[in-house]
């Protein structure tokens, strides 16, 4: 008797392989892509947060942060200073480092309510 495997049975195998890897690897490349979007969506309700605790620190030192309807703008730096936001903040999105010189607008909906704007992204306080 010959030892070994037929042709036959290594083509079965190497279909089998590839059929599966069809499968599973959109699956997991989706999953990538949402933990991404998570890690960033997490990063900026930190930033949020930490802008709210700023604001309410800060109200008195703050131009305009106690009149409704004003904008008032920091950047992240301020938050770092603080030290309630660490550095360095990742985009895991893009993989890039979020420049601490970028502005976080604030706007005043209510004496405790808040829209802030990271960059281009808006968030607004429940």
């Amino acid at each position: 008797m010959k030892k070994g495997f037929t042709i036959i049975e290594l083509l079965a195998v190497i279909i089998i392989l590839g059929v599966l890897s069809i499968i599973t690897v959109p699956v997991v490349i989706d999953n990538v892509n949402r933990t991404r979007e998570a890690s960033f969506e997490n990063l900026i309700d930190n930033i949020e947060n930490t802008t709210e605790l700023y604001v309410r620190k800060h109200k008195e030192l703050i131009p305009g942060s106690t009149t409704i309807g004003n904008t008032v703008t920091i950047t992240l730096q301020d938050l770092v200073d603080t030290g309630d936001l660490k550095p360095p903040l990742i985009d895991k999105r893009e993989n890039k480092e979020i420049s601490l010189n970028t502005q976080v607008s604030i706007l005043v909906k209510s004496m405790n309510k808040y829209e802030v704007t990271v960059g281009t992204i808006i968030y607004t306080t429940p």
